[in-house]
């Protein structure tokens, strides 16, 4: 979970090292932020704190 409102590539510098040693895939990554957007980005997806609902799907 990242503080910011605005995104920031770096954001996904660690999910990307992580998903090449597990072999995760993007569309299975998130980085939940202070922000209220969701977007799609190549490394995964920015999920705004208030809509969670894409990553409570993979939780459950």
């Amino acid at each position: 979970m990242k503080a910011g409102r605005t995104a920031n590539k770096d954001y996904f510098k660690d999910i990307t090292y992580w998903n090449t040693l597990s072999g995760n895939t993007a569309d299975r990554s998130f980085v939940v932020h202070g922000g209220n957007q969701s977007q799609q980005r190549p490394a995964g997806r920015l999920v705004g704190y208030e809509n969670l609902d894409p990553v409570l799907e993979y939780l459950v």
